[in-house]
């Protein structure tokens, strides 16, 4: 039947785009159901992060320029999110993160980023990381097949947060995104976990001219123009973050940025010293 489609396929052009258009969608199909089934054993793995934490307070960590020159270690003793390519800071072996989150899937794409899972696996081996369930068999072949600490969260791209105005904190379920590691993963994460009080840092939510304005890391080149960057995403997450607040204040929390600098303006805005005084 196949020999068949494909010598009619040469002979009538609408045919072989019918025949690679099914194909196509069988695929697209085969891996919507896909996700569901690996994500099933994660949603019990991740019950034992529920309430953890209730009452406590966490640092959220972003790749902001404003992370350079920055003395960590006062936050040492502390709860913290890492995220993305913080594995590139000079402090973050005396750091340990708590825990590290990374929600896009081109991270674990060789032809991108060939060396991300070698650094992961340099990481404390007390650090949990959350990634995209997507990535479950490709991380099972990476050198972190071994590691016990991942946990895989399932992030449905089409709820944009910043669309809908509604974000979801229940981190065994599909949570939607916000255009940015910070709301997709660590803000749902740290509301499941029970946190009271969440203090962003490196969260310039900014991209500046040059390569070396956009993270604290020199090797920086965003994968759209710096103008979408400017506009687009920075009135994607500026709404998905204003979402997030009404959240946490809803249920009596706080978010608050501890950024030196930047242009995220919907929290109130503190010190990081002034946050590291308050008991």
């Amino acid at each position: 039947m196949i020999e068949v489609l494909r010598r009619g396929a040469r002979r009538w052009p609408w045919l072989a785009r019918a025949y690679h258009s099914s194909r196509a969608s069988l695929r697209e199909a085969a891996q919507r159901m896909e996700v569901p089934l690996r994500h099933a054993p994660e949603r019990r793995r991740l019950e034992c992060f529920r309430h953890r934490h209730r009452g406590d307070r966490c640092f959220v960590i972003g790749n902001g320029p404003s992370l350079r020159g920055l003395d960590l270690s006062p936050l040492a003793g502390e709860v913290t999110f890492a995220t993305n390519h913080f594995y590139f800071h000079p402090q973050v072996e005396l750091l340990q993160p708590t825990y590290y989150c990374a929600s896009d899937l081109w991270f674990f794409d060789k032809g991108i980023h060939p060396e991300w899972p070698r650094h992961l696996s340099r990481l404390p081996r007390g650090t949990a990381f959350f990634l995209p369930v997507e990535l479950k068999r490709r991380v099972g072949a990476s050198v972190l097949r071994d590691c016990p600490n991942i946990h895989y969260l399932r992030c449905d791209r089409r709820r944009q947060i910043w669309r809908r105005g509604e974000m979801s904190v229940d981190a065994t379920g599909v949570l939607g995104t916000g255009d940015s590691v910070i709301v997709d993963f660590c803000l749902p994460l740290a509301h499941f976990m029970g946190f009271s009080e969440v203090y962003l840092l490196g969260c310039d939510t900014d991209y500046g001219p040059g390569d070396g304005a956009t993270h604290f890391y020199e090797a920086s080149t965003p994968s759209r123009s710096v103008e979408y960057h400017r506009d687009t995403w920075y009135e994607n997450v500026t709404c998905s973050y204003t979402v997030a607040r009404g959240l946490f204040e809803a249920a009596g929390r706080r978010i608050y940025n501890a950024t030196a600098g930047g242009r995220l303006e919907v929290f109130p805005r503190v010190g990081l010293e002034d946050a590291l005084r308050r008991s």
